[in-house]
C-alpha cells in the first residue's frame, strides 16, 4: 500500500514527523505523532503554493519551502519563499524576503532550538547574495 505523506521529515527529539500530503485544495503540511502514528495537525499552504521541502527548526517550529509560478522579465520562472509554521500557535509567517524571488528558500543554518536562522538573500536580483539572520521566536 502506498503512504499518504509524502517527504517525511522526524522533529529532533523524535516525537513528531511532519510530511506533504496532497488535498483537494492543493498540497498540505501534516504534523504526526511517532508513537501511534496519527495526525495531529494539518497546515494548508494557501492558493497557489506547492510544497517544496520542510525542516524542523526545534520541536516546535517547521520551515517549509513553497513555490508557485510566476515571469520574471517574460519569463516562466519558479519562486520560491519560506513560511515558518508555529506548532504552539498555529501560526504562519513568511520569512526572507516579502516577495518571491527566484531563490527564496535558501538557507544556510538553523538553530537547533528554533531561535533563529540564517538565509542567503539577494537584496535585488542585481546584486550578490548576502547572509541575513531572521529571528523565528517573535
Amino acid at each position: 500500500t502506498r503512504s499518504l505523506l509524502i517527504e517525511p521529515e522526524l522533529s529532533p527529539d523524535g516525537a513528531h514527523y511532519a510530511a506533504r500530503m496532497k488535498s483537494r485544495e492543493g498540497d498540505i503540511v501534516v504534523v504526526g505523532s511517532t508513537a501511534d502514528g496519527q495526525a495531529v495537525e494539518k497546515y494548508g499552504l494557501g492558493k497557489g503554493m506547492e510544497f517544496a521541502w520542510a525542516s524542523w527548526a526545534g520541536n516546535n517550529k517547521l520551515l517549509v519551502s513553497v513555490a508557485q509560478s510566476g515571469t520574471f522579465e517574460g519569463e516562466e520562472v519558479r519562486f520560491t519563499r519560506l513560511v515558518l509554521i508555529d506548532r504552539a500557535t498555529g501560526q504562519q509567517t513568511f520569512i526572507g524576503r516579502r516577495e518571491p524571488i527566484v531563490d527564496g528558500d535558501d538557507v544556510i543554518f538553523v538553530d537547533p532550538a528554533g531561535e533563529y536562522a540564517l538565509l542567503s538573500v539577494q537584496r535585488t536580483i542585481y546584486e550578490y547574495p548576502s547572509v541575513v539572520r531572521f529571528e523565528l521566536s517573535k
